[in-house]
């Protein structure tokens, strides 16, 4: 059994001391965007998390995965270094490439982030984060099956206002930020805001480091309460070696962060490869190399009836990366243009009838050059596409390609919320959504120009494809007395289906279709919204139970031909329910504490998939196959795996937080700031190969701050540790074909600094 956290420890500590003083303060109200209009968080009838920008800033989240520490009820990680995934109670996209979209949306500015390669890098002079948990298909529409993560910025204000931080830290971790607001006439107003961030990496070899600039300028024309205009154009440029893993088992107990390309690790793979398995693992360093550029505008035009908003983006995006697991590298380099359009009409005033109706465009292309290779050799520096090579070994594969994908996407959508009383309210939601894809290019296996001894062939592959889909939504909600709502909802969601790169078409013996089919939700819940003892303790909770359909899953696979690919497979039918629980008390003298609280019970009723293994029994669940599910042979390498009945991955069964803080008036006027925190989870499979090296074990962690605030609040100062137990959490794993080793990914370690900042 796991030993209790000593923060957990501390905060009951605190709580179990006398009450004295004066009476705890009401908690603050909360307004948040999740329907589209301007709301209290208590009013809103379905699971939502918020989160301030100064709690961001405290949790020193810079990077999407850092989003994990924000509720139980979020999973998440980077493929490659660059490849965000997100997964909310169970339900998420495992997707490693270009083309892959995430099954829970990201939304910055209400402008949606389409590729999972754009989402770092924006968490600065934010006003919130909201995560709203379950499917969102009529407001949110496309990609949203399991739920949205909504990053809110600060915006321009009335007046002058501005403040800067810096950050130092173990891992030599260097932050600075800085913002700028204020009135320029009597109807502009602008904001400036940047972050620069620095850090070694965890691992032993200096992977898992960051290096990111980014700044954002915001410019708002208010000629008068009737018409406003937003403008907002961001700027992100990432860099550094980019993500690392381990190998698990690790090598040293108590030393989990060894690389995969530090010497000791090299030893291990070499031992475990096979013979014709070239070079030191992990030459060339990795690196990462991203570049986002994006401007949106939001025209909001109030009429006498109804307000009208009208909100452009467009995103360019360029990803180059080196990245590897011992038995691969993998080189690639994209590029995106995604051109978005929604337009609202939405409902003013106090009437019963609350609604919003509109429509939303993209069109995206989106080219991706790529360089794989199965099996480690030395790359001969300088670095270039195609890479210099030395001769091929027998039995290693290279391959070499580029694909072009375009996506339009169109939908209609409206929701409305009818008060049949003062107390009792249906709402009712529908959207349309229509996705046409193509998808053209070419692969190519051992081609001429990499000599050796497989034969060459090219490889072409076109295709296209539609999907459509009617999303709805259904609740009623009745306030039980004006500080507690009940609720129940039934809604939907959908995420298109697509295409995945290895098609070879020209092959018939090799065609296995490259297309996979839509995948859909429905969810069930029943919740409530509380406020008790004179707003002093917020309590929410809601039941859910989700029925998920045709689920999308990406793995590592193989063609009929003799080549590596990474398909993507509808895999049947999942179950999640459980039940959420939010709870804030305000304490006596200063104090806030917070718990939150998830029960999920999520299982693949159906999951059958084919793949190949390189080595042992596919189906030995002692840990020497490469899978922990039955498997039968399909001839030649192919096998079909069966995980029937299997948890979902990243799906813990219990998970939370509890937090306390605390403000300690001092003689001067200022006050000492005391924030206690720990995450925790129970024990769950973060892959689906459901072998012992990817089951990552009930775990807690904590961060701890002190600081002092000056009574005018301009300047304060905190010293901070994140991850004091200093635990190895896994947040992915890859089994690695022929070697079966796993390849694993790892939260950050013990980590503690200073920070200071000012303000005006």
């Amino acid at each position: 059994m796991r030993r209790t956290s000593p923060l957990t420890l501390a905060i009951a500590a605190i709580l179990a001391l006398p009450v004295a003083g004066h009476a705890a303060e009401e908690l603050e109200a909360v307004v948040v965007t999740a329907q589209k209009r301007t709301e209290s968080l208590q009013k809103v009838p379905t699971a939502v998390t918020v989160v301030s920008g100064e709690t961001i800033q405290e949790l020193g989240i810079t990077r999407a995965e850092d989003l994990v520490k924000l509720s139980p009820g979020l999973a998440g990680t980077k493929a490659g270094g660059v490849m965000t995934q997100f997964y909310i109670r169970g339900v998420g996209n495992y997707g490693t490439n270009a083309f892959a979209e995430a099954a829970v949306a990201t939304n910055f500015n209400g402008v949606n982030l389409s590729r999972p390669t754009t989402l770092d890098a924006m968490y600065f002079d934010l006003e919130r984060v909201e995560l709203l948990k379950g499917p969102q298909g009529t407001l949110y529409g496309r990609n949203a099956t399991g739920g949205a993560v909504n990053i809110i910025a600060r915006r321009p204000t009335r007046e002058l206002e501005g403040s800067t931080g810096v950050e130092f830290g173990n891992y030599s971790a260097r932050k600075v930020n800085a913002a700028l607001s204020g009135p320029v006439s009597d109807a502009w107003s602008l904001r400036g805001a940047a972050q620069w961030v620095e850090r070694d990496g965890f691992f032993s070899d200096g992977y898992e480091d960051e290096d990111t600039r980014a700044v954002r300028f915001t410019a708002l024309y208010e000629p008068s309460d009737v018409v406003s205009w937003l403008t907002t154009i961001d700027y992100e440029d990432i860099g550094g070696k980019g993500g690392g893993g381990t190998i698990t088992p690790y090598l040293e107990p108590g030393n989990e962060w060894i690389g995969a390309t530090d010497p000791r690790s090299n030893a291990v793979l070499t031992a475990f490869s096979l013979p014709f398995t070239r070079g030191p693992i992990g030459t060339p360093e990795g690196y990462t190399d991203i570049l986002s550029f994006g401007i949106a505008s939001e025209l909001n035009w109030n009429l006498e009836a109804v307000s009208l908003t009208v909100l452009p983006a467009f995103r360019h995006s360029e990803v180059e990366y080196l990245s590897w697991a011992p038995g691969f590298q993998v080189y690639e380099y994209d590029k995106t243009d995604t051109t978005t359009l929604e337009v609202r009409l939405a409902s003013t005033g106090d009437g019963r009838l609350q609604w919003v109706a509109g429509a939303f465009y993209m069109d995206e292309d989106t080219s991706s050059d790529g360089y794989f290779l199965q099996q480690v050799r030395v790359w001969t520096p300088p670095f270039v596409f195609p890479p210099a090579l030395g001769p091929l070994s027998p039995n290693e594969n290279s391959t070499v390609n580029h694909y072009d994908l375009t996506t339009e996407a169109w939908a209609l959508f409206g929701q409305g919320t009818l008060s049949v009383t003062d107390q009792l309210r249906f709402t009712a939601g529908i959207r349309y959504t229509s996705e046409d894809k193509g998808m053209e290019g070419w692969n190519r296996t051992n081609p001429p120009d990499f000599p050796g001894p497989s034969p060459a062939f090219s490889i072409t592959t076109p295709g296209s494809g539609s999907w459509s889909e009617t999303t709805w939504r259904a609740g009623v909600e009745y306030d039980m007395t004006e500080d507690s709502l009940v609720y129940a909802n039934i809604s939907t969601g959908f995420k298109a289906g697509g295409f995945f790169s290895e098609q070879p078409a020209s092959q018939a013996a090799c065609s296995t279709g490259n297309t996979f089919e839509p995948e859909t939700l429905t969810a069930y819940a029943i919740g409530t919204k509380n406020r008790f003892n004179g707003g002093r303790l917020q309590l929410n909770a809601e039941a859910f139970y989700w029925d998920y359909e045709d689920h999308q899953e990406p793995h590592l696979g193989f063609s009929a031909c003799g080549y590596t690919i990474f398909p993507t497979e509808n895999i049947g039918q999942a179950t999640m329910q459980g039940l959420d629980l939010e709870m804030q008390l305000a304490v006596a003298d200063n104090g806030r504490l917070g718990l939150q609280l998830q029960y999920l019970d999520a299982t693949f009723d159906e999951f059958t998939f084919t793949t190949f293994s390189g080595g042992g029994n596919p189906g030995d669940n002692g840990g020497n196959g490469a899978f922990g599910c039955p498997a039968a042979a399909l001839g030649g390498p192919l096998w079909l795996v069966n995980c029937d009945g299997k948890d979902a991955i990243r799906a813990p069964e219990w998970s939370g937080t509890v937090s306390y803080r605390h403000l300690f008036p001092v003689g001067n006027g200022g006050n000492v700031i005391l924030d206690l925190r720990t995450q925790f989870a129970s024990e769950t499979f973060i892959a689906i190969d459901y072998r012992p090296a990817s089951l990552q074990g009930s775990y807690s962690m904590s961060d701890a701050s002190l600081g002092y605030e000056a009574a005018s609040g301009k300047w304060m100062v905190s010293v901070w540790g994140r991850n004091l137990e200093d635990e190895a959490v896994k947040t992915n794993s890859f089994t690695t074909p022929f070697t079966l080793v796993n390849y694993t990914q790892l939260r950050a370690p013990r980590t503690w600094g200073v920070s200071a900042g000012l303000r005006f």
